[in-house]
């Protein structure tokens, strides 16, 4: 699937664990490059290339907690039905788990998956799924929770939707003292950081290339390469695929997301997302 220089993107899968068949809930995401070609442009039976998953957002194996909250709104329900598929096929060794799920959405026929959830928690005694419109009831918000959820600061706790939605809910559970029961799903990536001037770049030599070029502490290494004609490999230029990994030679990088610092011989670094600290060498 030819996107020029557009990121590789990451998707959200609704299958369960024990299916071969993978679903996908596509939307265009305005000013996106990936989103509206594959919404306008892929004709089925297009053959497109995956990498292997990654992430956190998932079940834990056995034993399950013995009681389990999903809050989803949007197409956030996407990797929470495939969850709920999965422990609908694997069964449970002991008593089932209680699983509450509370999913936002503008109305009926704006619920992803909902004859299918709703099939699932008929014939399930272990789940209930609570639907709220925002077109006529408002907004999910963590306020409701009391009402919908009486428990909900003793459940494990996954959460997937718009940011707004996942922020409030941090917020929530950190004030509860029970943010570590939480587990959210971000549509979008941690934003690479400016970092101000008492940051200091330095000096990057690609050994194999003979190239030399001066990186400011805030740009990252992969623009840095490319910017001084380095044939630098690339994917999503976000940090997700770890396509753009280069072996370090000597030196530091700085991880342009969190500020941490690092940096061994022959640590793979990911040139999208690290920038110099200091002069270094990468073996490309």
């Amino acid at each position: 699937m030819p996107v020029p220089r557009a990121p590789i993107p990451a998707l959200s899968s609704a299958a369960s664990r024990t299916t071969a068949a993978l679903a996908d809930r596509l939307a265009e995401w305005s000013g996106g490059r990936v989103s509206p070609h594959l919404v306008h442009r892929t004709r089925p039976g297009t053959v497109l290339r995956l990498g292997p998953a990654q992430g956190e957002f998932t079940l834990p194996e056995d034993p399950l907690p013995a009681r389990l909250l999903m809050v989803t709104a949007g197409s956030g329900i996407t990797p929470v039905a495939g969850m709920l598929r999965t422990l609908a096929r694997r069964g449970f060794s002991g008593p089932a788990p209680d699983v509450v799920l509370l999913h936002s959405a503008p109305g009926p026929e704006g619920f992803l998956f909902r004859a299918e959830l709703a099939a699932l928690a008929a014939r399930s005694p272990w789940l209930s799924v609570h639907a709220r419109y925002s077109r006529t009831a408002g907004r999910l918000v963590p306020e409701h929770m009391g009402v919908l959820c009486p428990d909900w600061y003793d459940r494990e706790t996954w959460a997937c939707g718009p940011d707004g939605l996942l922020d409030a809910l941090e917020r929530h559970w950190a004030a509860a003292g029970v943010g570590e029961r939480l587990r959210v799903e971000r549509f979008r990536l941690t934003p690479v950081r400016q970092w101000g001037s008492d940051a200091s770049g330095g000096r990057v030599r690609f050994e194999r290339s003979g190239v030399e070029a001066d990186a400011s502490a805030s740009t990252p290494l992969l623009e840095t390469g490319e910017a001084a004609g380095v044939a630098m490999p690339y994917g999503c230029r976000r940090g997700i695929c770890f396509g753009c990994l280069v072996p370090l030679v000597d030196g530091r990088v700085r991880d342009l997301r969190t500020g941490e610092l690092h940096g061994a011989p022959g640590e793979l670094i990911q040139t999208c997302v690290n920038g110099a600290a200091g002069p270094l060498t990468l073996a490309l």
